[in-house]
């Protein structure tokens, strides 16, 4: 891919396990060169030739699913009790903010269920022994 189809780092780095795909649609997750936490979103219409920068998630997440091309959750723990949830229904071009959610344990996951209106999320106590508790929306 040529330098030119994507915008230039800033401060940021991805990081393999950040990224999402569905269908021609690619979407990878930047995360902060200073605090390591997520900084930019980029997507990719055609498989990953062409980027741009989503800047209405930018430092709003730090881990992120998509159903489909359209619809996708964004969250970022804001406290050490709760999770501040952001909602897509055009690829990332714009979000809404959801209810926060309450979560004293980190949360290792957000799944946005595809074809339904379920956020599938996984929590642990630690990440060697559990408990490992699953939440549905």
């Amino acid at each position: 891919m040529p330098s030119a189809n994507i915008p230039a780092p800033d401060n940021d780095f991805g990081v393999t396990p950040l990224y999402e795909v569905r269908g021609d649609y690619v979407w990878f997750l930047t995360i902060d060169g200073t605090a390591y936490l997520g900084h930019r979103l980029f997507r990719s219409k055609d498989r990953g030739l062409h980027w741009e920068e989503l800047p209405g998630a930018e430092d709003k997440i730090n881990l992120f699913s998509f159903a489909d091309s359209q619809h996708g959750l964004g969250a970022k723990r804001i406290s050490q009790t709760t999770v501040k949830l952001i909602y897509t229904e055009d690829g990332g071009d714009t979000w809404t903010d959801l209810p926060d959610l309450p979560s004293p344990e980190p949360v290792t996951s957000y799944v946005l269920i595809p074809g339904s209106n379920y956020i599938l999320v996984t929590r642990r106590a630690n990440n060697v022994v559990g408990p490992f508790r699953t939440l549905l929306s």
